[in-house]
């Protein structure tokens, strides 16, 4: 069929209430299907909004998630691997350790500058801060793009509050460039604020990076 009605027919989908694993497996397929162009791009976003229906009426997320983490490893389009991961953000369901594996190897080998800063946004939002925390610090040495520490440091705070500080000072003793971040959040968080939006909107920036979509800012 025509493009556009292909598109269609996957953004008609997007009504369902719940997936079943046999149609879970053919929109996976035509996720990673590099032969369809944007269709691709519109499966991925059609799987992560029938899971965003399917959490917020029964609390089931994870066969949805499971597969968006595989699309988003192996995918070909970076605005594929870029968007599976993203999809979480618009119900925030709380990952399990075995997603924060999966997405720390990410956020270290993905070639992409935009899908590395993803998954250490993806990484914010945990039943196991400790972990996201671990996972940063084990990735911040191997990132030389400013950018992506910066999501580190950031996302770090979001997943553990005032316990990541420690954390953050080491990566601002690491790259100078990151001291001011560090100290605005040690400041912030002196005051007895502990919410981080609140944290968030009271933060300057001195980063001269572009914030990805769905992340607080």
């Amino acid at each position: 069929a025509p493009l556009l009605n292909r598109s269609a027919a996957l953004d008609t989908l997007e009504t369902q209430k719940r997936l079943s694993p046999a149609a879970l497996q053919r929109l996976k397929a035509i996720a990673l299907d590099e032969t369809v162009d944007s269709v691709g791009w519109v499966a991925t976003r059609t799987l992560g909004r029938v899971m965003k229906e399917d959490y917020e009426r029964t609390g089931t997320y994870a066969p949805y998630w499971n597969e968006l983490l595989d699309i988003g490893a192996k995918a070909e389009d970076m605005a594929v691997r870029r968007l599976a991961l993203e999809m979480p953000s618009y119900s925030d369901p709380l990952l399990d350790g075995a997603s924060i594996d999966k997405l720390a190897e990410l956020m270290r080998t993905d070639p992409e500058r935009d899908v590395r800063e993803m998954a250490a946004f993806r990484l914010a939002v945990t039943q196991e801060p400790e972990k996201a925390l671990e996972a940063y610090r084990a990735a911040f040495d191997g990132e030389h793009d400013v950018c992506v520490r910066w999501a580190m440091l950031r996302f770090a705070v979001r997943a553990a509050g005032a316990d990541a500080l420690p954390l953050v000072e080491q990566f601002a003793q690491k790259d100078p460039r990151l001291r001011q971040d560090y100290l605005d959040f040690k400041e912030l968080y002196a005051t007895g604020t502990v919410d981080f939006a609140r944290i968030w909107q009271g933060k300057k920036e001195h980063i001269d990076c572009l914030m990805e979509e769905g992340a607080p800012h």
